[in-house]
């Protein structure tokens, strides 16, 4: 059979077939395909923001902030919250902590 490799805990490739980048194709394993070059135009919105300290300092894996939180945390009613949070990872390894999270 095809070679499987885990894209999340929702699908699982089965198989790419193609001869070239505009026709390369990534099936799931209920049988679903599209175009590789497709799924990297779409515009993803995750469920994690990793902290840019940790990727600059090359940090691996980088700490994420919960972005469902960070949206509650600095909304509408955020009671003076300043837009920045702490990196329990960068204070650790001694780097800069306070992480502006929204400009």
């Amino acid at each position: 059979g095809p070679d499987q490799t885990s894209v999340d805990d929702r699908q699982t490739i089965q198989g790419l077939s193609g001869d070239s980048e505009e026709t390369l194709t990534v099936q799931c394993g209920v049988g679903h395909a599209m175009r590789v070059s497709d799924i990297l135009s779409r515009a993803v919105i995750h469920d994690a923001v990793p902290c840019p300290q940790c990727t600059h300092s090359g940090e691996t894996p980088p700490h994420c902030f919960n972005r469902r939180y960070c949206l509650l945390y600095f909304g509408e009613d955020n009671h003076g919250r300043v837009g920045a949070l702490e990196c329990d990872k960068c204070r650790a390894a001694g780097r800069p902590y306070s992480v502006r999270i929204l400009d």
